[in-house]
């Protein structure tokens, strides 16, 4: 399977993955590197829509689930094909901006039974088969109940997970943007969080 997507350049990959992905979840796996060299992904978890996931199906989920494996597949070679050619360890940054969760008549992903346990399941074999391929992950936009969440999850991982996560807060912010300037160059950013990409 992992042949459908190993030795794709970074744009013939996103057009593979344009083809297949679900609308319901907005992930983009590609969106260039930063000034430390590290790929960089953008998750905007606030707009995934789970209900609509769950009821409007084009494939199975179990496709779905394939199609974020091959994605993963894919980070996980080209990190290598970088890291050989650079001679250093290249990772990946993920930005995950939570605005818009549960608004818009989208439910939250905790109410939606089905979309949870696909998404436990895939977390699962993501902790398994593809771990320690993250170096950070940026966390926008968070509102006040995953503050608390978090607060409760600082218990549970250890200092070295603890340390991959930052939660930036309002992207709307000059704060804010700064700081994720200071991680991800302006030039890849969309414009909802100052930079110019449309």
């Amino acid at each position: 399977q992992r042949q459908e997507v190993v030795g794709r350049s970074p744009d013939d990959f996103l057009e593979w993955y344009d083809k297949r992905r679900n609308p319901y979840l907005r992930i983009c796996p590609f969106a260039g590197r930063n000034d430390e060299g590290n790929i960089l992904w953008f998750v905007h978890t606030g707009l995934n829509d789970p209900a609509s996931f769950v009821q409007h199906r084009q494939v199975s989920k179990e496709e779905d689930a394939k199609t974020i494996n091959l994605v993963l597949e894919w980070t996980l070679w080209y990190l290598d094909v970088l890291s050989r050619r650079e001679e250093r360890i290249v990772y990946c940054v993920k930005v995950m901006d939570f605005k818009g969760l549960g608004g818009g008549g989208r439910k939250l992903p905790m109410f939606v039974p089905e979309f949870k346990a696909w998404l436990q399941g895939l977390i699962t074999s993501m902790q398994k088969h593809y771990c320690e391929h993250d170096t950070l992950f940026l966390l926008l936009n968070t509102p006040w109940i995953f503050r608390t969440i978090f607060g409760l999850m600082k218990l549970l991982l250890t200092k070295r997970q603890m340390s991959k996560i930052r939660v930036l807060g309002d992207a709307s912010t000059d704060e804010v943007r700064g700081a994720l300037c200071q991680m991800v160059p302006k030039g890849l950013l969309h414009a909802e969080y100052g930079g110019p990409v449309q």
